[in-house]
């Protein structure tokens, strides 16, 4: 038999599983891909420094570091549409090969790479969810301390009313207690 399946179920996954992710990646983070063209521009000024001129520079005020923008938050959704695709796009990969494998185009140990490729996002899912979970306590546990303390905040904004209607009657002498010091006598 020939090993082209087992070259076939290579290069398919290639292009199902890693070329997207890799190409996705690069997408998503434009401010890598700015600092990296900054640096190959500051690699070129450096090695054309040492054949021209130097120049002086005359620096009037210091300029603050040029802000960063943060990489943006990639949502939920899509996180679990990527990891839906990744499933599904394994999963033709192992039925295609396991076709193959019936039809009698490669030998039986060509479904191993397939399958131990399944075998591995599942574990990855699996560990996916539990870190997700553990996301959703601590995100609950936050909201409910959240909630806890806006309620001690508001109890103690409302301050007991003491009825006094009782000692309103008696009229306060400030010789009476007289008698008794605070200190000492």
């Amino acid at each position: 038999m020939s090993s082209s399946p087992l070259y076939l179920a290579i290069v398919a996954v290639w292009i199902l599983v890693l070329v997207p992710m890799l190409l996705r990646r690069d997408a998503a983070d434009p401010a890598a891909d700015g600092l990296r063209r900054d640096q190959a521009e500051d690699e070129a000024s450096n090695g054309e420094a040492g054949t021209a001129e130097p120049e002086v520079e005359h620096v009037t005020h210091a300029e603050p570091p040029p802000v960063l923008p943060r990489p943006a938050r990639v949502s939920r959704a899509r996180i679990i549409a990527r990891r839906r695709r990744r499933t599904s796009a394994l999963a033709l990969l192992l039925l295609a090969t396991g076709a193959a494998v019936v039809m009698g185009l490669g030998p039986w140990w060509v479904l191993a790479p397939p399958v131990l490729l399944m075998a591995g996002h599942l574990v990855l899912l699996r560990e996916a969810a539990k870190a997700d979970a553990e996301q959703r306590a601590a995100r609950q546990a936050r909201r409910r301390a959240l909630r806890r303390a806006r309620r001690s905040a508001e109890a103690a904004r409302q301050a007991e009313v003491v009825e006094l209607t009782d000692r309103r009657n008696q009229v306060y002498d400030q010789y009476t207690d007289a008698q008794r010091r605070a200190a000492g006598d």
